[in-house]
């Protein structure tokens, strides 16, 4: 009969029984090898036992007593001057002394007895004080602190050290099981002070270690004295007022010991008078993010009794490119369910336009200074980020949930105001991610993050990682309280068909929805643009896509506008598509026809998105002047729809100089001088509606009136340029032609006089047409109105060029510059970039019919 397989344990497994076994069996040998030796030495020890009895009694008493005068002047690490001692304290501070010595919990800071005089002088009611305790004090700084408060009992409190495994690491875990799916997350146990019931204590003092060569704002030993310190003053069970003095070189736990409960501060003396209540409820929260301090099924029902006092807040600085995104943030609180407050800090880049909008929308605005970070430089995403420690300054409420404007709230999160201050989502590493948090604003704590501006590091050079830096001890919360959306390189795929379902499910199951990468209201509604982004493609996804104009859709559509596209982001993504379009992505959104309404629609003053291409990607160009720039005529192609854009490229060599609206580029030719448009109107504003162009000017410095002259055109189709002289009857014509669009004139552009000449011509929707400087007749300049941006450009020319008769041959403007009896000369402008004129004759019989 076969005898049962060993079971299959692993090799390493195996090795460690065997070892054990060996050990064991060497372990026998060596005591019976020691029993051996201590049978033939017996005799010889006894002996000499004898002899030094008398020499070890004296020696032994000797370490008895200085055993006892050194615990008697160690540190305090037991309980004194109280009255139920006995003699097993005795033994309990002797078994405490070999541990008593640990490196973590040894402070070197000194105390300036001046400013201690000064801050107990600031204790209201010490004369009744019973008790005060003292923890990792030592026994000199107790006898100094008898003289200062002497009619009291000082009681040493013992607190026993943590263990050595653990860790900020172990307390703060990059990742807990929230789901429970695997084990129930704990926190490490950690020893707490026994404090006696009697006398009360009045007065809790600490000694904190403060390493600043090493990371102190996360030193275990330090967290484990403070919230020991929190836990003695929250043992008091009567209604009298309970004092903490903290004494540290380094600011203590600015959401433990809140600024506002600061009493006084004498270098590094830091006295509170904590709200009990509130500290109770802290000191009862998991010691670190190792455990939900909410559960992942929190109710969303929360009743608050100073719901007045508590708000939604976000910020909005530099740009109004989050404008879009805040709107929707505030519909999406809304239709949640919160009635809550909702507060929006904006600096001086907020348009009036915008600010509009935002109220519109529900948000209170409140106007700030913007905070420059220190460390950033010039111009960088994260140089203004700083402001947002404003929050901070909004002292009229007593708890605020900052949400990052790319969010959408899919479930009332209104709860969170119970938690404290920082209660937000794990990030990586120990750290928090500060795009959902609840702050307790308090203008000393906004004075503590402005004071170590400089000398705190952000671990991302933001303000998320600032933060970190100043509150280690947060609070987390499920990730669905703020979750990504984001695809990690090691998800599994069955992962990513989990968070897809997720942020589509109806109805929700994630609370918010964070978006990273592009925003959803910088694509087009088609589809995510991640998808055209290499490196973005992490952050794409069609269906959170969705569910954010999903909210945009619900939203009215006076707030719907601000959403809409600025030319230079129809130009982003159309780069980015050719790119993708370029790689052969495989994913194949570049192959998606865009229905998108708001590629057609324009507000802005330049809308000729497709011409930004002709330079995107040139290093040396910019376009910060875009919004005021002309925009080329195309001479040769026409470029009508995006089935052409592939073939943009190809019209760099056909850009004519583009001009600022307040002023043009210099031109020194001796016969084209520098000439800007005096008048220009655009009326009326729509691009769905006739529209018409108007230039007025004198065209003689004696005349009395000027001359209008007007172009009429629709959906970017042009006529010719037309003058008239009869000033009262043109203005009067085209203002009963165009009545009933019930809008106002509008200026484009401010250039200095000049006269149009008869008969503009239209090519490929620019018109072109011939100008006179009033000062000199005889000298002629091109213009070009491009009908699509509705700007003007100057083309530098011959004069003979900028004749009266301009014609249209093969798709360019020519001029006739001379006749003869059997042929014309003609000058045709054959690159506008280079401002180069080319004649030809052209041979004809003239008729006299």
């Amino acid at each position: 009969m076969r005898l049962p397989s060993p079971s299959p344990v692993e090799p390493r497994h195996r090795l460690s029984s065997q070892t054990d076994e060996t050990n064991r069996r060497r372990s026998l040998r060596s005591r019976d090898t020691k029993d051996l030796e201590k049978g033939l030495h017996g005799s010889f020890q006894y002996r000499n036992w004898n002899g030094k009895f008398s020499t070890l009694k004296v020696v032994l008493i000797l370490i008895v007593l200085g055993t006892v005068y050194t615990l008697y002047r160690s540190p305090a690490v037991h309980i004194a001057d109280h009255p139920s001692s006995n003699n097993s304290s005795f033994v309990n501070r002797w078994t405490r002394e070999s541990s008593a010595v640990d490196p973590r919990y040894t402070s070197t800071t000194g105390i300036n007895w001046d400013h201690m005089s000064n801050i107990v002088e600031k204790l209201t009611g010490k004369s009744e004080y019973q008790g005060v305790g003292f923890i990792n004090l030592n026994d000199d700084e107790i006898d100094q602190w008898k003289e200062l408060i002497p009619d009291c009992d000082h009681i040493a409190l013992h607190l026993d050290h943590m263990a050595n495994n653990i860790t900020w690491e172990s307390l703060y875990p990059e990742w807990i099981d929230e789901e429970e799916q695997f084990e129930v997350p704990t926190c490490p146990s950690l020893p707490w002070i026994q404090v006696p019931g009697k006398p009360r204590i009045d007065l809790v003092v600490t000694k904190l270690p403060c390493n600043k060569a090493g990371k102190w704002s996360r030193d275990v030993a330090r967290l484990h004295l403070q919230l020991a310190a929190a836990r003695v003053a929250t043992s008091s069970k009567g209604l009298h007022d309970v004092h903490v003095l903290l004494i540290t070189d380094c600011f203590p736990i600015p959401n433990l010991f809140i600024g506002k409960e600061l009493v006084a501060r004498e270098g590094n003396l830091w006295l509170y008078k904590p709200n009990l209540h509130q500290l109770r409820q802290k000191v009862q929260l998991p010691v670190g993010s190792c455990e939900l301090t909410v559960p992942l099924k929190a109710k969303e029902t929360f009743y608050s009794a100073s719901a007045k006092r508590e708000a939604y807040a976000t910020i909005l600085h530099s740009a109004n490119f989050y404008v879009c995104g805040a709107i929707t943030a505030a519909q999406s609180i809304r239709m949640a369910g919160s009635t809550r407050d909702l507060v929006i800090l904006v600096d001086d880049s907020i348009t009036e336009y915008h600010r509009g909008g935002l109220a519109a929308a529900g948000w209170k605005i409140y106007s700030i200074q913007r905070i420059r970070n220190p460390k950033a430089e010039a111009e960088a995403y994260n140089e203004w980020n700083y402001s947002k420690f404003r929050l901070w300054q909004l002292t009229e409420y007593d708890k605020i949930i900052f949400i990052d404007a790319d969010m959408l709230i899919l479930r009332n999160i209104d709860f969170l105001f119970e938690m404290p201050e920082i209660s937000a989502t794990g990030n990586n590493a120990t750290l928090f991610n500060s795009g959902v948090m609840v702050v307790e604003p308090s203008n000393s704590t906004f004075q503590l993050l402005m004071d170590h501006i400089n000398e705190i590091v952000s671990y991302n050079g933001g303000d998320q990682g600032y933060l970190n830096e100043v509150y280690t001890w947060w609070h987390r919360i499920p990730k669905h309280m703020n979750f990504l959306k984001h695809f990690w390189e090691g998800d599994e795929p069955e992962i990513k068909q989990m968070k897809t379902r997720l942020f589509g499910t109806d109805p929700p199951i994630l609370y918010v929805l964070h978006y990273l990468g592009n925003k959803p209201w910088l694509c087009f509604r088609d589809y995510d643009c991640n998808w055209n982004v290499d490196i973005l493609q992490e952050f794409a996804s069609d269906v959170a896509h969705k569910t954010w104009w999903k909210v945009h859709d619900a939203m009215p559509e006076n707030l719907q506008k601000f959403c809409l596209l600025r030319s230079k982001q129809k130009a982003q993504l159309e780069w980015d598509r050719m790119q993708a379009e370029k790689g052969n992505f495989t994913d194949g959104h570049w192959k998606i026809k865009i229905k998108d309404k708001r590629l057609k629609t324009c507000f802005e003053d330049f809308c000729f998105w497709e011409s930004m291409l002709w330079h995107w990607g040139d290093k040396n160009w910019t376009d910060n002047s875009t919004n005021s720039l002309s925009p080329p005529p195309a001479l040769k192609t026409h470029l009508s729809s995006l089935s052409q854009r592939k073939y943009l490229g190809a019209f760099k060599k056909f850009i004519g100089w583009v001009l600022k609206a307040s002023s043009l580029l210099g031109i020194t030719d001796k016969e084209c001088h520098t000439p800007t448009l005096k008048h220009a109107w655009i009326f009326p504003v729509h691009s769905t509606s006739p529209r018409l162009l108007i230039l007025s000017q004198n065209r003689y410095k004696t005349a009395t009136s000027p001359v209008f002259s007007y172009l009429l055109y629709k959906n970017g189709e042009a006529r010719n340029l037309e003058p008239h002289h009869e000033t009262h009857h043109n203005l009067t014509q085209t203002q009963n032609i165009l009545a009933s669009a019930r809008e106002s004139w509008r200026v484009i552009q401010d250039i200095t006089e000049h006269c149009p000449l008869p008969r503009g011509r239209c090519i490929n929707r620019v018109v072109y047409y011939g100008a006179s400087l009033e000062s000199d007749r005889a000298d002629k300049f091109l213009l070009s109105f491009l009908v699509r941006s509705e700007k003007m450009s100057m083309i530098k020319v011959t004069s003979t060029h900028c004749g009266a008769f301009l014609v249209p041959y093969h798709g360019k403007l020519a001029s006739v510059t001379s006749k003869a009896d059997d042929y014309i000369t003609m000058s045709i402008l054959e690159d506008a970039e280079k401002h180069e004129c080319g004649q030809i004759n052209l041979s004809f019989t003239f008729s006299s019919q």
